[in-house]
C-alpha cells in the first residue's frame, strides 16, 4: 500500500497497529461474546413476534449463527486464559 493510502487508512482505523497484550485480547474476546449474546436475544426476539414463517426461519438461521460464533469466542478466551496452552498444544515438560 502507498503512502497516500496508508494515510487515508489511518484516518479511518487511528488505532495503533501495535499487538494487543493478553488483557487487552480477554477484554476484546468478553466484548464480542457480549455482543453476541444480544445479537441472539435480538433475533430471538425477533423470531417470537413475527408470523411470517419465511421471517422467523431467517431469524432462527441468524441465532444459530450467533451461536457459532459465540462458541467461537468462548473457546478462544478459554484457550486464552490457559496462560500458554492453546488447541490442544502443550509446551514441553523435562521429566526427571
Amino acid at each position: 500500500m502507498d503512502e497516500e493510502n496508508r494515510e487515508k487508512a489511518r484516518s479511518v482505523f487511528p488505532e495503533s497497529l501495535q499487538p494487543l497484550n493478553v488483557a487487552q485480547t480477554g477484554d476484546a474476546l468478553k466484548l464480542g461474546i457480549r455482543t453476541e449474546v444480544r445479537s441472539i436475544e435480538l433475533y430471538s426476539g425477533a423470531a417470537q413476534k413475527t408470523d411470517i414463517k419465511s421471517t422467523k426461519d431467517l431469524f432462527h438461521k441468524l441465532v444459530h449463527f450467533e451461536e457459532g460464533h459465540k462458541r467461537i469466542l468462548e473457546d478462544a478466551l478459554y484457550y486464552l486464559e490457559q496462560e500458554g496452552t492453546w488447541y490442544g498444544y502443550s509446551p514441553p515438560t523435562i521429566e526427571g
